[in-house]
């Protein structure tokens, strides 16, 4: 059985007027996992050497963790991991966060044209101003190779996707769970082995990031066993477009967060609008999410009536009340 880590006799000899001291500097080592299934005392537990976490998008997403981000088709969270990639990958802020450092980030794509994928990739980098190299963010697509993509149900192909990306890597994007699974696969059974080896790369210290989709109810397809072993998984909630000027705008909200405390969690409104010279993303308050609430708050400052209001937005004077209640706070 592989030894506990405890402490770690490192011999150093700085010279001292030409001498090489005889102190010898005790180091502690870093925990690495053991070689066999066994228990480990408490006083062990307490005691091992752990790496702090690498901030990779503020503290919210940090390096050695496994996540799903879910959304219906076509809500815009392919092009939400995009900016988020770009963030990480040159130090860039995105909804007021951004890495320590550039982060190496690879995306598997599954099914966006290059046509697209490319287009995206341009005005995306041009909405957080970033130059894109080839240093920090790579893509893996069907469509860059002449073959059959592997799915990571089998250990097969999650040897060939390992060849493929190597491991000088920090954050994984999979773009989608279906695309990469067993036939399309979205139970309980064939998630297992995904389990398995993104836990293989949480332990080297890697993140590796799911995207899924949602179904009709609203809710994440496929079995509830997806997040049992997860330690985040985040919602990205559509609003309706009524303006119908072609902006983005979703909830962000946090299904699970191991790793953050509930005043971290709130949920949070996201929009990515066009402007003078481009798009730009942008982060607000879930009640701005509601037009009819923000204009009444806006009539209510102006001098308007609760009950002028109501008539005007064609509410119930109780739903004003209820809105402007909710601002004040």
């Amino acid at each position: 059985m592989k030894k506990l880590p405890s402490k770690q006799v490192v011999k150093t000899k700085p010279k001292v007027n030409g001498k090489v001291p005889a102190k010898i500097v005790q180091k502690a080592a870093a925990f690495s996992p053991l070689e066999i299934l066994a228990p480990m005392g408490a006083t062990a537990l307490s005691q091992i050497v752990l790496h702090r976490p690498k901030k990779h998008w503020g503290e919210y997403i940090v390096s050695g963790r496994t996540g799903m981000i879910n959304a219906p088709r076509g809500s815009g969270k392919s092009t939400y991991i995009l900016a988020l990639s770009l963030s990480m990958a040159y130090e860039a802020v995105f909804l007021d966060n951004k890495p320590t450092k550039p982060r190496n980030v690879v995306i598997l794509d599954g099914e966006m044209d290059l046509h697209t994928m490319q287009g995206r990739l341009k005005e995306q980098a041009q909405a957080l101003s970033v130059n894109i190299d080839d240093t920090h963010l790579k893509f893996v697509s069907p469509e860059l190779f002449d073959g059959i993509m592997p799915n990571l149900s089998t250990v097969n192909g999650q040897r060939e996707i390992d060849k493929a990306i190597g491991d000088q890597w920090d954050v994984l994007f999979i773009d989608n769970y279906s695309a990469f699974s067993e036939s399309g696969r979205e139970d309980g059974e064939s998630w297992m082995p995904w389990i398995r080896w993104m836990l293989k790369h949480k332990r080297a210290g890697r993140t590796v990031i799911v995207i899924h989709h949602t179904g009709k109810n609203g809710q994440q397809r496929g079995s509830s066993k997806h997040e049992d072993a997860l330690d985040f998984s985040i919602a990205l909630k559509p609003v309706p477009d009524d303006k119908q000027d072609g902006s983005l705008r979703f909830i962000f909200e946090w299904k699970k967060s191991r790793h953050l405390p509930s005043d971290k969690t709130r949920p949070f409104l996201v929009t990515y609008a066009k402007a003078k010279d481009g798009y730009i993303w942008s982060r607000g308050q879930v009640e701005d999410a509601n037009e009819k609430m923000v204009e009444a708050k806006r009539l209510r400052q102006e001098g308007m009536s609760q009950v002028d209001i109501a008539a005007k937005l064609d509410v119930n004077k109780s739903t004003v009340s209820r809105w402007l209640k909710k601002n004040s706070n």
